[in-house]
């Protein structure tokens, strides 16, 4: 178990603040993340502090909706397919 337990270490600042906020939930108080996320990246705890009402905003949804308002697939497909042909059409620009 101590050496499945070392495998998940995190080695930076970002990877520790990250399983900081994966470990939350929303039940969880929202000071006590920024709390546990401020000895590790003072900055990020400043920007959730900031950013408190925004990120919880979904939870005054019904729990049906909670996946629907989080994840937006089609969409975000639609932009990086986008942002791949638009890069497509710099590289041979017109000569006009």
């Amino acid at each position: 178990m101590a050496r499945a337990r070392s495998l998940y270490t995190p080695s930076t600042r970002a990877a520790a603040a990250s399983l900081v906020l994966q470990s939350a939930s929303p039940d969880s108080s929202s000071q006590l993340v920024t709390d546990q996320i401020g000895g590790v990246c003072p900055k990020a705890a400043e920007v959730l502090e900031k950013a408190e009402a925004d990120a919880l905003g979904y939870l005054d949804f019904p729990c049906e909706h909670h996946v629907s308002l989080r994840t937006k697939n089609v969409q975000e497909r639609t932009d990086r397919e986008l942002k791949r042909r638009s890069r497509v059409i710099q590289v041979f620009p017109s000569r006009k």
